[in-house]
């Protein structure tokens, strides 16, 4: 199954010169406050009301080509269907503006989706700062709360071991570059984008490029990636930033190499760019579910004395498991072991094992380990230091 998140234009209203289209024009010109906007999108908005009604109506009486021309979100999210063989008991989100006609469209095609696709879930979802008339506004509060959210959709649908189809056809095309850049960053966790154009019918399925982030020299900075976080709106002292970066008195922030992390505020102050702002998501998301891998030595152990079904053979799995996630390494699991220089971990049963935390934020287990007996309780495996360990074998 699939959860296709969509940002949201208002192509569902019909043509610009449209009477759907020009009454909805006339409700935007009304400047409602966010709570009324809110409102539109649980559906208690009087004004709103008959509008969704009709262009509901309208989108619901279409079907094959004519359904297809009738909204850009649509035309992408049939070919989606087509191209993945799925097109019943998914899951549909659509991204829209804090503006009255982003949320009426989003709720439309929200509601279409769940009557139509028989959708197992559907939601119209309210971006504060996602609009054109403010560019600083947009770089400051409407990117980052979009990015933020793409990555929670994208941790819900695995955690549902769902596949994530991003598809920025519709709405605000300023997006569509750092949605894409999320879409390629996360391709290795079941992301793909997908777009079309509103007078074609042939869908366009970004290729998987090899696009990665230097994970380990960002994380070195993420102490100064979430101060300028959290001071997005006021920014962080040029002069902190120098520091942070190791840079001297006479160098700028330009000459750092992860520079393009961030962009200048005013004359003395940095904060996060589109790319810092998606970086930092990044090191979250691969902070909460690190790949694990098992060396030789471990995985022929594996292999060799622990049967798939035994007792002990489940226990070093959920172990395996366990450690992909930083805040299950803690104590009492993870402990140290006499005078080895690597951590070790237990969590029930008589099995153990020792890991490291290479630099690459990934978990390498080194050794599996059980006690001797039931009266000596030291461990039959220890790491050697003659040994040389590297990944053999992912676990997933």
């Amino acid at each position: 199954m699939l959860s296709i998140i969509s940002t949201v234009g208002t192509t569902v209203f019909g043509k610009y010169e449209s009477l759907l289209a020009t009454k909805v024009r006339e409700l935007e010109r009304e400047n409602l406050s966010n709570a009324d906007i809110a409102k539109i999108q649980r559906g208690r908005c009087e004004q709103a009301e008959p509008l969704y009604q009709q262009a509901l109506a309208d989108l619901k009486a279409k079907a094959g080509e004519f359904l297809r021309r009738a909204t850009a979100e649509i035309n992408a999210i049939e070919g989606i269907h087509d191209l993945k063989g799925a097109r019943t008991g998914n899951e549909y989100y659509f991204i829209a503006s804090n503006t009255a006609s982003g949320v009426l469209a989003a709720r439309v095609l929200a509601d279409f989706c769940v009557e139509h696709y028989n959708a197992a879930y559907a939601e119209a979802i309210i971006i504060q700062g996602l609009q054109v008339k403010d560019p600083r506004a947009f770089r400051l509060t409407g990117l980052p709360i979009l990015v933020q959210k793409l990555y929670e959709l994208m941790d819900d649908a695995k955690k549902k071991h769902l596949s994530v189809i991003l598809n920025p056809t519709g709405g605000f095309k300023a997006a569509i570059p750092y949605i894409t850049l999320v879409g390629m960053l996360r391709q290795s966790q079941d992301v793909q984008v997908s777009l079309i154009h509103e007078t074609s019918t042939e869908l366009i399925t970004l290729a998987n490029l090899p696009i990665t982030l230097d994970i380990s020299q960002i994380e070195k900075i993420r102490p100064l990636l979430e101060a300028c976080e959290k001071e997005q709106q006021s920014g962080v002292d040029q002069n902190q930033m120098k520091q942070e970066l190791g840079l001297n008195r006479n160098q700028m922030v330009e000459d750092h190499p992860l520079w393009s992390l961030f962009e200048q505020l005013d004359g003395d102050h940095y904060t996060l760019s589109g790319l810092g702002t998606i970086a930092l998501a990044e090191l979250r998301a691969r902070s909460q579910m690190q790949t694990v891998w098992l060396s030789k030595q471990a995985y022929e152990r594996l292999e060799r004395e622990f049967k798939p079904g035994s007792e002990a053979r489940r226990n070093f799995e959920t172990i395996f498991d366990r450690l992909r996630d930083p805040a299950k390494r803690v104590d009492p699991y993870r402990h140290a072991y006499k005078d080895c220089d690597f951590p070790a971990y237990k969590y029930k049963g008589n099995e153990r094992l020792f890991y490291h935390e290479r630099p690459d934020g990934t978990v390498l287990v080194l050794e599996l380990a059980q006690h001797i007996s039931d009266s000596d309780w030291s461990y039959d495996r220890v790491p050697d230091e003659q040994s040389e360990y590297i990944p053999y074998f992912q676990w997933k």
